[in-house]
C-alpha cells in the first residue's frame, strides 16, 4: 500500500490532472466573485452587459494557466519551446482576438437596438430574437477569426452559409408567425386614435396616467408616479376605458365599454 500510494504520488499525469482541475476550480470563483463585482447595482448598464464576457474571460486564463502547469509536468521540453512557436503566431491570435472583441461589442450593441426596435414595434420585448442577432453576430465573429488563424475556409463558407440560411428562415417564421398579431394590433390603433391623442388622461382598471404618444401597435403612457408605460391597443381596450380629453381636463370623461362582436362603442 504505500508503494502504491508512492508511485501515485509520483506520477506526473496525477499533477497534471491536478493542475487543470486546479485552474478550472479557481477560474470558476474567480468569474464569480468578477460577475458579481460587475453586476452590483452601484455599477452602471454597460458594467452589466460586459459582466458575463469579464467572467468567461478570467475562467479561461485560469484553464490556460493550468494547463501550461499541467504541460510543464508531464513534458518541460515542450513547454520550453512554445515560446518560439508563439513568436510566428502570436500576430495571428491578436488579429483573430480584436475580430472576436469587436464582434462582442457589436453584437451587444446591435441585439440591443433590435430589442428596443422590437418593444417600439410590437409593444412587449423580443428577447429570444435580440439573441438570435447576438448569436449569430457573434459565430461569424469567430468564423472570421478562424479564419485569421488559417482554418481551411470551405469550412468557414459552408458554415457562414448555414448561419445566412438559419437567420432568414428565423425571420420568416418571425414574420409568418407574428404577422397576423401585428395586423389585429394595427386595426385596433385605427380606433384608438379615433378617441385618444397625445395629452389625454386614461383610467382603465390599474392604468391612470397621462397619454405621450399613440404607436402603430401601442400607446404610450406616464403613469401618475411617472413611470412609463407602452400598452398594446389590444390589451387596452380589454376593459372599460375612461379618457378626459387634454382640450377639457376638467371634464367627467367619456367612457369607452369593449363589445364582442362589434369592438368598443361609446356609452
Amino acid at each position: 500500500m504505500p508503494s502504491l500510494a508512492a508511485d501515485l504520488l509520483s506520477n506526473p499525469w496525477l499533477w497534471a490532472i491536478v493542475a487543470v482541475v486546479g485552474g478550472a476550480v479557481i477560474g470558476a470563483t474567480l468569474a464569480k466573485v468578477v460577475r458579481n463585482f460587475l453586476m452590483s447595482p452601484r455599477r452602471t448598464r454597460t458594467f452589466h452587459q460586459f459582466a458575463n464576457a469579464a467572467a468567461s474571460l478570467v475562467l479561461s486564463l485560469c484553464v490556460v494557466v493550468g494547463t501550461l502547469v499541467a504541460l510543464a509536468i508531464v513534458d518541460r521540453e515542450t513547454l520550453e519551446q512554445l515560446p518560439d512557436s508563439l513568436v510566428g503566431f502570436m500576430p495571428k491570435v491578436m488579429v483573430a482576438g480584436t475580430i472576436l472583441l469587436l464582434g462582442n461589442v457589436a453584437a451587444t450593441l446591435i441585439s440591443t437596438a433590435v430589442n428596443e426596435s422590437m418593444l417600439r414595434a410590437t409593444g412587449q420585448p423580443r428577447p429570444e430574437v435580440a439573441s438570435a442577432v447576438r448569436v449569430a453576430i457573434l459565430v461569424l465573429a469567430t468564423i472570421f477569426a478562424l479564419s485569421q488563424l488559417g482554418v481551411d475556409t470551405s469550412i468557414l463558407m459552408i458554415l457562414t452559409a448555414g448561419i445566412v440560411f438559419a437567420i432568414a428562415l428565423s425571420f420568416a417564421l418571425l414574420v409568418g408567425l407574428g404577422g397576423h398579431d401585428l395586423a389585429n394590433e394595427m386595426s385596433t390603433g385605427r380606433y384608438v386614435r379615433r378617441i385618444v391623442g397625445t395629452g389625454d388622461r386614461l383610467s382603465n382598471g390599474s392604468l391612470n396616467g397621462e397619454v405621450l404618444a399613440v404607436h402603430p401597435v401601442t400607446i404610450e403612457v406616464r403613469n401618475v408616479d411617472g413611470t412609463v408605460t407602452h400598452i398594446r391597443h389590444t390589451t387596452l381596450l380589454e376593459q372599460p376605458l375612461t379618457v378626459v380629453k387634454a382640450e377639457d381636463p376638467e371634464a367627467v370623461g367619456t367612457q369607452f365599454v369593449p363589445e364582442l362582436d362589434h369592438g368598443p362603442s361609446d356609452q
